[in-house]
């Protein structure tokens, strides 16, 4: 934003400062819309930044997407398109527009695609974008080879901001997206294959994410009208979830719907005039779907006409199994054309008395909360051994290795794997005997924590961060020594230099957690870093006290590292146009606040700062002042918009 060229007024300030600072600080007045003042009714003002960093990201395009009743897969609409100024400003009117928009999308260059629902915050925090693998298998647990998958930042109703297609191997790269966004659902389109309509959760380094699709025939039919005349550009869905999925029409008025629920069958057609027309399930294709005169008795009731020939079903009979693992295994069954997975807790489950079918074992709470599945596929009953048949969940994976001190010497721990997104107090260590060699069993994957727990008291314990491989038999990792050291890696100052002790530190790194939720860990009575394995990018935010500003830092180096927290501060007496004292909103870099009369900002890092102040029927004021040791106060009396 270039203040100069927009009708800036400078005025006279008054400090309590050095002279040095005082000649560089200033206050413009501007008639540029920040939230914070008014509730700045037909537009949407925010500032865009970097997650960890909290620099601003200009030049980003961003598009208000509306809602789409008819998604179909592969398609970007939006409904407004604006950019982000040099500042990191998004201005966008929406007075004409309030009901034809649901989300935001954000594309650029360094930061790919992002999304976030509504309005949002007064800021929008971006992640650091990735390139994040995807495996899909089908039914039978064999990876989908050339499935094209698309993904999107809101609901099935919104459009896919990325798509791309599996390899030989089942696995699809999704360029540039951020894995831990606000939905970020992943949806399926290939022959056979089933929507599969799942999330992506993924962290740098971990194995691709497992899309897994039951069994979906291609529904292919024709839409015409009730002369027999076919129907180009109407919407046929088989209505599942909010993807649908849809296909739309040809000139010829034919279509071909992919990942459907062969049960539920293309039920449902939209006409481009908004005309909504249902029809009877259908089990044989191709389909030919007939739409009744506008003027019909039943003008929403469709008419399906099906190719003669019953319906291709398969006989089902009992299988004696028993399921090898954890308490709280289930099974499912799962067959082209079965009419629903027959689930099973018990002895017996459900399968066809021909033709290939897959038995998947799971747990009903898995790791992080969510099932995980493991597929045993028969090409047939000729295939099954004696009865019971013995259905196997994964075996835990085993995480090897030696405590070992700064010398290489052999240390005594107590060793486990930790979530590493907990954030409250772990149960203590089932505690046995303190061995240097170990060997811990997990049913965990991905990214996650190695707690170490020294017995000599004067090494201190580490949390180690190590990647956990796929699920499978007899997996092993091997991490070698780990070291325990006498001192922390990092370690924490207030501003008068003191030890920041037993205080709450935030911690975040690229790729490994939603935006705006930093982790949370502990210092001990000496400011020593208590979390997890730091390096280089890593992201550290602390608050010395409630009234102080967060301090963030950003690791750059090998460490160990040795932060002293800021004490500079600025005070605002900020007055309304008729002279009296007001509240303010004030925002700088990625924070804003609420300033009181009396109340100054502490806690801020030394050197320039422009800080925005925004009041209710004012113009906003933005001040220009170079924090430094000393405390300045800075007078201002806003103008009437």
């Amino acid at each position: 934003m270039n203040l100069s060229s927009r009708g800036v007024i400078l005025l006279s300030i008054v400090l309590c400062a050095p002279p040095s600072l005082a000649a560089q600080a200033r206050v413009e007045h501007t008639a540029d819309l920040y939230p914070g003042g008014d509730e700045l009714p037909g537009w949407l003002v925010s500032r865009v930044v970097d997650d960890l960093t909290g620099a601003p990201i200009a030049g980003a395009d961003v598009y208000l997407v509306r809602e789409a009743e008819t998604p179909i897969a592969g398609e970007f609409w939006y409904t407004r398109k604006v950019q982000t100024d040099r500042d990191g400003w998004l201005r966008a009117p929406i007075g004409d527009i309030q009901k034809d928009w649901h989300i935001q999308v954000l594309r650029h260059p360094d930061y790919g695609v992002a999304a976030r629902s509504g309005h949002g915050d007064t800021i929008w925090r971006v992640g650091r974008p990735f390139d994040v693998p995807v495996r899909v298998v089908d039914w039978r647990g064999a990876p989908a080879a050339g499935a094209r998958i698309g993904w999107c930042g809101g609901c099935g109703h919104t459009p896919d901001l990325q798509n791309a297609t599996t390899g030989a191997d089942g696995v699809a790269i999704l360029k540039a997206i951020d894995p831990h966004g606000d939905i970020g659902d992943v949806y399926v389109q290939h022959p056979g294959l089933g929507l599969g309509y799942d999330t992506v959760r993924w962290c740098p380094g971990e194995s691709p994410e497992v899309v897994r699709c039951r069994w979906s025939p291609p529904m292919t039919g024709k839409v015409v009208d009730h002369r027999g005349a076919p129907i180009a550009g109407a919407f046929v869905g088989a209505l599942d979830v909010h993807r649908g999925p849809w296909a739309r029409t040809a000139a010829d008025g034919t279509f071909t719907l992919l990942g459907g629920r062969p049960e539920i069958g293309p039920s449902h057609v939209r006409l481009a005039n908004g005309r909504q027309i249902w029809f009877d399930e259908a089990a044989r294709f191709p389909v030919t779907l007939h739409v009744p005169a506008a003027s019909a008795d039943e003008p929403t009731q469709g008419r399906l006409e099906q190719p003669d020939g019953p319906a291709v079903t398969r006989e089902v009979r009992k299988l004696r199994i028993r399921l090898v693992g954890d308490d709280s295994l289930m099974a499912k069954a799962d067959w082209p054309g079965a009419p629903e997975r027959r689930v099973s807790d018990d002895e017996q489950i459900e399968i066809p008395t021909e033709g290939p079918f897959a038995i998947s074992v799971y747990a009903t709470e898995g790791p992080r909360g969510r099932p995980f599945s493991r597929h045993h596929y028969f090409g047939g009953v000729e295939q099954l051994p004696d009865e019971p048949v013995e259905l196997a969940w994964f075996e835990p994976a085993r995480v090897v290795g030696r405590v070992v001190d700064e010398r290489g010497r052999e240390v005594a721990a107590h060793v486990r794997v930790r979530d590493h997104w907990t954030v409250s107090e772990l149960p203590e260590f089932e505690r046995g005997e303190a061995r240097a060699g170990f060997e811990v069993v997990t049913h965990r994957t991905g990214r996650t924590l190695l707690e170490v727990a020294p017995a000599d008291s004067a090494l201190r314990p580490r949390l180690m961060w190590i990647v956990l491989p796929e699920r499978g038999s007899a997996q092993r990792l091997d991490v070698g020594d780990v070291a325990v050291r006498s001192a922390p890696q990092l370690r924490l100052l207030d501003a008068a230099g003191r030890p920041l002790a037993e205080h709450q530190v935030s911690w975040a790194r690229a790729g490994c957690q939603e935006v705006g939720h930093m982790r949370k860990f502990a210092t001990d009575a000496d400011g020593g870093w208590l979390g997890p394995d730091l390096e280089a990018g890593d992201v550290i935010e602390v608050r010395a006290s409630e009234e102080a500003v967060a301090f963030r830092h950003v690791l750059t180096g090998d460490g160990p590292w040795t932060l002293r927290l800021p004490d500079g501060a600025i005070a605002f007496d900020v007055v309304d146009a008729d002279g009296q004292p007001c509240n303010v909103t004030c925002m700088f870099g990625d924070r804003d606040h609420l300033v009181r009369p009396g109340k100054p900002l502490v806690g801020l890092q030394p050197g320039p700062q422009t800080f925005f102040l925004t009041a209710s029927g004012h113009r906003t004021a933005v001040v220009h002042a170079v924090i430094g040791a000393e405390p300045q106060a800075v007078r201002v009396q806003l103008q009437r918009r």
